[in-house]
């Protein structure tokens, strides 16, 4: 497995997340955007330098998600410090990303390549981070209904979480049919011996 232009943007993306955080914490808001806007545009462009490149890979499946988690969790969790977000919220966010991890690792068990991204998650993302950004510059602008900004990316993560898990259900039927299947035409092929 190799490492392709879009994965190492993807982990550029962490590194870059260190001093958005650092900033933030030490309320230098608008030099932690414009680390936190670089984090952004490198997830916007390291899935459309895959596509172009027709560089989509299995690992390129489960590190831009993992870090879009990464940097999602650790933005809540700064603006819970500094006071900005309730705690509920990282709360509901981190329960959310174990049920996932659980069901990718079913998925992964069966021997399922990662699903793709799909357009709910998407949309879901784009909220949420549009909620954190006017979470940070809350301070800065008083733009008082950040929260329910953060609450509405937080409903639809939930939805397609919901989506993610029915889609898995699906998978894990198939695949269980599928060995039932094989294994019924044996037996019967040793009863007509």
């Amino acid at each position: 497995m190799r490492l392709t232009l879009a994965n190492i943007i993807t982990l550029l993306r962490l590194l870059l997340l260190v001093p958005a955080l650092y900033f933030l914490l030490n309320d230098q808001r608008w030099l932690a955007l414009s680390f936190l806007g670089a984090v952004l545009l490198g997830d916007m462009l390291d899935g459309a330098l895959a596509r172009l490149r027709n560089e989509v890979s299995a690992l390129g499946k489960v590190l831009d998600p993992a870090v879009d988690k990464i940097v999602f969790a650790s933005v809540m969790a700064t603006l819970v410090v500094l006071g900005d977000l309730h705690w509920i919220t990282l709360a509901a966010f981190v329960l959310l990303q174990i049920i996932v991890v659980v069901g990718a690792i079913l998925w992964f068990k069966e021997e399922k390549s990662p699903p793709s991204a799909r357009p709910l998650g998407k949309i879901a993302s784009f909220l949420l981070s549009a909620g954190l950004l006017m979470a940070i510059l809350h301070p800065v602008f008083h733009i008082f209904y950040y929260n329910w900004v953060v609450y509405g990316g937080m409903i639809l993560m939930y939805a397609a979480g919901f989506d993610y898990l029915i889609n898995l259900i699906h998978v894990l039927k198939g695949t269980s049919q599928e060995k039932s299947l094989r294994s019924k035409p044996k037996i019967r092929a040793e009863e007509g011996r």
